[in-house]
């Protein structure tokens, strides 16, 4: 299998939600390839160990604390980064989860509701809506927006967080059409991955379901060779797929491509999510799922919107 490195130095990225979990993994595989990275998480403490990871190992980013639910806060985030780095290619909408306690829809009051689509919906609306003339102006902008496959399926108790989430599929939707002109692509990442900082993935214990696996696809998401817009990817395990249900194996006529775009571990990296199975170039053009010779143990499960 040839390996390359995906063409992402020069690029400027902000990741909200990256202090931990999967955010963490994002921007640690983007400053592989060679992004510069802001780093943001409500949490200083978290947003200066990332940093600081990544500056040890040779990578170039900044922090960018804050709460992106108070006025203000996204504004400020991404004129950060723009003095830090002077230019913004790439967006990656990362903050929110399902923090609190599920009830039964008609126990959900408007203040719940409200504060759920805040966390969830609001923060990526206001977070793209500061950034968006930058990432236009770029000419090879790209925006990723996660929602959850729970959007798509529901799940008992959570009608405010699935009716949040999937407002960012017709946010997505509507962006793409609209950016299409400037070069800037909008799609949605649905991510299934074990974190460690949750216990859900107790009832599959023979898959893993790794950070790394979803990182590598985002990272090539953010790359000018993903050039796809509008369009929902399911990650998680070790498959991809277009659309928004959960990845599973490929059919038994599908082939696999020679030429991945994720590089393994380097030396100064070795503690990174080990992006060596990801999307391959063709995978936007065949719509097929492609990855190494993986093949996951069981059936991922549906919903698994692990903790950012």
């Amino acid at each position: 299998m040839t390996i390359s490195k995906l063409p992402l130095e020069g690029r400027a990225a902000l990741v909200t939600g990256a202090g931990r979990g999967l955010g963490r993994a994002y921007v640690l595989a983007l400053a592989q390839h060679g992004a510069a990275v802001a780093v943001n998480s409500r949490s200083e403490e978290s947003v200066a160990a990332v940093v600081s990871e990544i500056t040890r190992r040779g990578g170039r980013a900044i922090g960018c604390a804050g709460d992106l639910e108070e006025q203000g806060v996204p504004e400020a985030v991404v004129d950060a980064t723009l003095r830090a780095f002077g230019h913004l290619e790439v967006l990656v909408n990362n903050a929110g989860g399902d923090t609190a306690p599920s009830a039964p829809f008609a126990a959900i009051g408007r203040a719940e509701r409200d504060a759920m689509m805040r966390k969830n919906f609001d923060t990526a609306w206001d977070v793209t809506a500061a950034a968006w003339a930058h990432l236009a102006a770029a000419g090879s902008g790209r925006i990723v927006l996660t929602s959850s496959t729970l959007a798509f399926y529901g799940q008992p108790g959570l009608a405010h967080y699935a009716a949040a989430k999937g407002a960012i599929v017709g946010l997505a939707r509507t962006l793409a059409a609209e950016g299409r002109e400037h070069g800037l692509t909008v799609n949605v990442l649905n991510p299934i991955a074990n974190t460690g900082e949750r216990k859900v993935f107790v009832r599959w214990p023979g898959s893993s379901f790794p950070v790394e696996h979803v990182a590598a696809a985002l990272a090539w998401m953010t790359s000018e060779r993903c050039t796809v817009t509008g369009q929902i990817l399911s990650i998680g395990g070790t498959w991809a797929r277009p659309g928004s249900s959960t990845p599973t194996r490929p059919p038994a006529t599908s082939t696999r491509s020679s030429t991945a775009v994720i590089p393994s571990k380097s030396s100064r990296w070795p503690n990174s999510p080990n992006t060596s199975t990801a999307p391959t170039e063709n995978y936007a053009a065949r719509r097929r799922i492609q990855t190494p010779e993986i093949r996951p143990a069981i059936r991922p499960p549906i919903d698994r919107n692990p903790a950012k």
